[in-house]
């Protein structure tokens, strides 16, 4: 058995402008048989607190499911506080005997980057502050099964590039992607994944109708694979965007999720869906120009039967995450995004945090899909789709504001 001993780990204090900035003080650790217990004051919060734990300075993954209740991982408003941490004393992290951790406040309006929703546990919203103290690691398939993993976009506020560019290798629907400037203001949360079949069962319950390529229709690796097959409508409602805001109808699948969570969840706007796609690039695709490197991101019609006999989706995050750590968002499926369609997205009325028209007759889908050749997979491909029209080819990825305060 594992023998863990406690020493008192690096205690980060968040450091603001202000004397008002949530700080953390007074740990102490202690543990009784497999379970840590970490206590601690928190000052001028509320505020969200992480905390990543090491065996001689090595850190261990806290695993999942998460098995860390009370103050850490949520929003905390006590000032005393206190959670613990069930050991799995087969974790090949636990090698050493000196157990520490690290505690971070972080102010309401600066989260940190990782955002999960687990829908297994009524206490469902939690936060880390890295890919690497994700439990489990981005890899970990309950990210693509019973729970959302969703990433902070940092906005710089300056101006960037929509659209083609005439180095590009293919100049695709040139009236539809007219090259313009636009400007942003404010942070937001993205899928890190295109919501899975999986997903989506493990939420609405077992009797959801089944997806084109499912578990159902013969397909065993299903549920990895995007949702496809629901329209706009079907999983927002009605509710007109951007003239009625960003409701929802309650009994979708949306405004469950919000109800379960407190969370503004929506699919992004155009521009949100485009600059999480770049990650700051200005080039055709998010990692380059080159059309043979388009493999390394995108499933396609080229390489799309890759495994299989025939030519299908494949389950979401196996190709190369852009520098934002998103996975597909060229290639696979079509996302909708909340936007009426216009052809033209150059005016000056779409330049600052464009919500787009506000009124039309079809929604926006962006990326590619798994049926598509190299010329549509890139940053800057836009569609058309009736908002009450399925398609085996569309999904879509959950967006939420920043901060998006819960629990």
């Amino acid at each position: 058995m594992t023998r863990i001993s406690i020493l008192l780990g690096v205690i980060a204090v968040v450091c603001g402008l202000g004397a008002e900035t949530p700080s953390i003080g007074n740990v102490s650790l202690r543990h009784g048989g497999r379970v840590v217990t970490v206590d601690y004051t928190l000052a001028h919060g509320p505020a969200i607190v992480t905390a990543e734990f090491a065996t001689n300075g090595v850190p261990v993954d806290s695993g999942w499911p998460f098995s860390m209740p009370g103050d850490v991982a949520r929003v905390v408003t006590n000032e005393v506080c206190r959670f613990c941490w069930t050991l799995d004393l087969g974790n090949p992290g636990l090698v050493a005997d000196e157990l520490s951790v690290m505690l971070k406040a972080w102010p309401l309006e600066t989260p940190p980057d990782y955002l999960v929703v687990d829908f297994v546990k009524a206490t469902n919203v939690l936060y880390f502050a890295s890919e690497a103290t994700l439990p489990g690691g981005i890899g970990n398939l309950a990210f693509r099964t019973n729970a959302i993993v969703m990433k902070r976009i940092p906005v710089s506020s300056s101006e960037w590039r929509m659209g083609v560019d005439s180095s590009y290798p293919y100049q695709g629907n040139a009236s539809w992607e007219v090259p313009h400037y636009v400007k942003m203001t404010k942070d937001y949360y993205i899928g890190v994944f295109p919501l899975t079949q999986g997903q989506f069962r493990h939420f609405q319950g077992a009797s959801t109708p089944a997806s084109a390529q499912s578990v159902e229709n013969g397909y065993p690796d299903g549920d990895l694979k995007p949702l496809t097959a629901y329209n706009f409508n079907d999983v927002r409602g009605t509710a007109n965007w951007p003239s009625e805001g960003h409701a929802v109808k309650a009994n979708t699948f949306i405004g469950k999720l919000r109800a379960r969570t407190g969370i503004e969840f929506d699919f992004p706007t155009e521009v949100q869906w485009e600059y999480a796609c770049r990650a700051g690039t200005s080039t055709w695709h998010y990692n380059g120009n080159d059309t043979a490197t388009l493999d390394e991101i995108a499933w396609y019609s080229d390489n799309v039967a890759q495994g299989y006999d025939t030519k299908q989706m494949h389950p979401v995050g196996l190709k190369k995450p852009n520098a934002f750590g998103i996975y597909d968002m060229i290639g696979n499926c079509y996302e909708f995004v909340l936007d009426w369609f216009v052809q033209d997205l150059s005016p000056a009325e779409f330049y600052l945090d464009s919500v787009g028209p506000t009124n039309g007759t079809e929604r926006v889908t962006r990326s590619g899909n798994w049926s598509q050749v190299a010329s549509s997979q890139n940053s800057c491909h836009r569609r058309k789709c009736p908002p009450n029209s399925g398609s085996v080819n569309n999904g879509f990825r959950l967006a939420c504001p920043c901060p998006a305060l819960a629990n």
